[in-house]
């Protein structure tokens, strides 16, 4: 779950996608992930969680690499939802 709101922008984005890109990197087998951005609204990288594939983990670190501080507002609610 990472907060893609405005008050993201700059280092604060930076670091999260630094820090979201070790996470997914060290995955192993049997690791199961989404990835879930949220601001105004939520969107998720998967429709549900996916193993920890080679493919899996490409797909999300190529993703990753696009996260910005450009959802809008910090609406956490729905976003939280999604996650449980």
């Amino acid at each position: 779950l990472v907060d893609c709101s405005g008050s993201m922008g700059g280092v604060s984005i930076e670091q999260a996608r630094l820090a979201l890109e070790k996470i997914v990197s060290s995955m192993t087998a049997g690791d199961f992930f989404n990835v879930i951005l949220f601001g105004s609204s939520h969107e998720t990288l998967f429709n549900t969680m996916v193993p920890a594939t080679k493919t899996n983990i490409s797909h999300a670190l190529q993703k990753i690499t696009s996260i910005d501080a450009n959802l809008g507002g910090t609406e956490i609610g729905s976003a939280l939802q999604a996650t449980y």
